[in-house]
């Protein structure tokens, strides 16, 4: 199991955003501890995360593990705001804009 010293080890600044340098899920969802990233994070800075919500981001890089980039979001908001963007061409949720390589 990582603890946070750890974690932010495998992290690099690229602006704002720390972008996650190790496990991903097949979308490119950082993964720590076989868990979700964001919601790793989340939980680790910020505490439990209420039932239905969502960790999504502001800065919508999707390496992105800056807890300030963080917002718990519901599945019809996270929806509803996908549908707004002109470059989605899917309802995806936190695709990236950008991989940040």
């Amino acid at each position: 199991m990582r603890n946070i010293d750890q974690v932010l080890a495998l992290c690099r600044e690229d602006g704002d955003c720390l972008i996650w340098q190790a496990s991903t899920n097949s979308r490119g969802h950082p993964k720590v501890n076989h868990t979700s990233g964001r919601r790793w994070m989340w939980t680790h800075y910020k505490g439990p995360i209420p039932q239905g919500s969502f960790v999504s981001l502001t800065c919508e890089c999707v390496g992105c593990l800056n807890v300030d980039h963080m917002v718990l979001s519901t599945k019809a908001e996270i929806t509803k705001k996908s549908h707004a963007r002109p470059d989605r061409k899917s309802t995806r949720l936190n695709s990236s804009h950008d991989q940040r390589s």
